[in-house]
């Protein structure tokens, strides 16, 4: 299966609405989609009940900045958000330690994203390599520089992390689908993608336009065949 892990849910009113999302995730031939909220639980019913997303595999996670950088936490059951052991409330948690803890009571992955993105603060930088309990990297961004990204490489290849790609905060929704997570094997629900995840059965791609590894800014898989 083939899994955009980092779509941003809509924050600003000039976004993308969460239907040009799933029909970006569609259209790019993906077999589904995570779809991340800022600080904040995602629009998981609007999402679920577009049509645009039909066909499409729905996960849901939340992007909290912590005081070195930003971690994806991908609970291992949606319905966690919205019971009382979640708040959802964008302040909290607000520390890397409240950010273990939840991820410790409630369970799920905890993914370092786009360690090295010098355009969003904070972030990790080196201080990736000191960061205990995180089970994977972001090592593939649609919207960054083949430098960050390869030393996000290099952090996963030393940590012995997990690898995930995704499109992270995006310019528009035909970002979706240019990085995104390999899984061999059939993610039938979240539960199954945090597992996967956990054993390191993941794959980060990138689509190019061209054969020297550089892209003219279209969209990179437009027009493939879904499997």
């Amino acid at each position: 299966m083939l899994i955009d892990m980092h779509v941003r849910a809509p924050v600003d009113d000039g976004d993308p609405g969460v239907a040009a999302l799933m029909t970006s995730g569609a259209a790019a031939g993906l077999d589904g989609l995570c779809l991340v909220g800022d600080g904040r639980v995602p629009p998981m019913n609007e999402a679920r009940e577009c049509p645009e997303a039909d066909g499409l595999a729905l996960f849901f996670g939340v992007e909290l900045a912590v005081e070195k950088g930003h971690l994806l936490w991908i609970p291992a059951d949606p319905a966690v958000f919205e019971s009382d052991e979640w708040s959802g409330d964008p302040e909290v948690p607000e520390s890397l330690e409240d950010v273990l803890a939840v991820a410790d009571r409630l369970g799920g992955v905890l993914i370092a994203v786009h360690p090295y993105d010098r355009s969003r603060e904070p972030l990790f930088r080196d201080d990736i390599y000191d960061i205990n309990g995180t089970d994977a990297i972001q090592v593939a961004n649609a919207n960054l520089s083949r430098i960050p990204n390869n030393l996000a490489i290099e952090a996963a290849v030393k940590m012995r992390k997990s690898v995930i790609g995704g499109t992270g905060p995006m310019r528009g929704p035909g970002s979706i689908g240019r990085c995104c997570t390999v899984f061999l094997g059939d993610v039938e629900n979240q539960d199954d993608l945090v597992k996967a995840v956990q054993r390191g059965d993941t794959w980060a791609v990138e689509f190019l336009d061209r054969l020297d590894g550089r892209s003219d800014g279209r969209p990179r898989n437009r027009g493939r065949r879904r499997r």
